[in-house]
């Protein structure tokens, strides 16, 4: 299989630990780090200053706002939707107020990023954050998403086909 070479990783749910291995994997790479929680960025601090990387503590999505986020004790759980009691192990620990755009505005200024990467893991919000970025996806090589199959695991979450579809309008 061909991994293309990337200028850019733009890494959408970053969440408390990172990914590590894609950073590895394109280490010459520059970092687009986006995440809706702010706990988020200590693992920047104490993993990635030595790279060339930026950190957006914003959500995104189809189109910009505010929506409440329920945050979970496991913050990697945290989620604009409503868990399922198949997904459910315990009840969100607060409801945080964050502000949504869409990856196209946010990365608008950005200049010379080249042929991009993309991973996104946003607990349900996938087909949002791709129906908000047409512009980046022009110049996306890959986009590795964490998709739900099972459609029963958060209220109203989107349909795999859904997500394929997207996907597909966007020349994937």
């Amino acid at each position: 299989s061909i991994i293309w070479e990337i200028d850019t990783l733009i890494d959408i749910g970053i969440g408390k630990n990172g990914t590590p291995e894609l950073y590895e994997r394109f280490n010459k790479a520059k970092l687009i780090l986006i995440d809706p929680l702010i706990e988020c960025n200590s693992y920047i601090q104490e993993n990635l200053l030595h790279r060339d990387q930026c950190f957006f503590n914003t959500a995104l999505g189809s189109s910009p706002g505010v929506l409440p986020l329920n945050i979970f004790s496991s913050l990697n759980f945290s989620t604009f939707l409503k868990v399922s009691d198949i997904n459910s192990t315990e009840k969100p620990i607060e409801k945080r107020e964050v502000a949504i755009d869409l990856l196209d505005n946010v990365i608008a200024n950005k200049k010379n990023l080249g042929n991009i990467g993309i991973k996104i893991d946003t607990e349900g919000y996938e087909l949002d954050v791709i129906k908000g970025s047409p512009k980046t996806l022009r110049n996306t090589k890959f986009v590795l998403a964490e998709t739900r199959h099972n459609h029963e695991s958060l209220h109203n979450v989107y349909k795999l086909h859904e997500f394929a579809l997207e996907m597909y309008k966007n020349k994937f």
